[in-house]
């Protein structure tokens, strides 16, 4: 009988184990959306990681912001972008977003490859800070007019921001 309540306490123990990991590993992600911190022109003080993404893009850690504008100047190494939070819960939970970029026409000289949209996914924790920025490293890519970044979850537009790029 002693041992029937051994193992009976046993099983039990397993069960309440097993049930706390299944609700750990089910909990719900609830992301309500974005918010943006700062945005403007950036000049990198230190490149600490460099990958190059599928659509030839680069990550870049370390941005400053140097000026909160709206209007970009079209010129050759310029940095603009925007630093934002992603909120929800649970927080710290590392989650996969979206990214679109829309601008004026830009050609590769090299591919012969004209775009006007870029589109690439990356990994956030919820309610960490967050920066997406585009640099004009190449002539070509110097184009006048709007460039809009937009952030995704899923299908859901967490938040978006428009620059002008002018002429000086």
């Amino acid at each position: 009988m002693g041992s029937n309540r051994l193992r009976l306490s046993l099983a039990l123990a397993v069960l309440v184990v097993l049930c706390g990991a299944i609700s750990v590993s089910a909990q719900v992600i609830q992301v309500d959306g974005a918010t943006i911190t700062e945005y403007g022109l950036y000049a990198v003080t230190e490149v600490e990681q460099t990958i190059d993404r599928e659509d030839g893009g680069r990550v870049v850690d370390n941005w400053r912001l140097t000026e909160a504008t709206t209007t970009v100047p079209a010129t050759l190494g310029t940095s603009f972008g925007f630093q934002f939070v992603i909120e929800g819960k649970p927080v710290a939970k590392n989650i996969e977003i979206g990214f679109r970029l829309t601008h004026p026409e830009i050609t590769d000289p090299e591919s012969g490859r004209s775009m006007t949209v870029q589109q690439w996914k990356d990994r956030v924790d919820i309610g960490a800070v967050k920066h997406t920025a585009y640099a004009f490293s190449t002539p070509w890519e110097v184009s006048p007019g709007d460039w809009t970044f937009e952030v995704f979850y899923g299908d859901k537009k967490l938040c978006n921001k428009t620059f002008t790029v002018v002429e000086q």
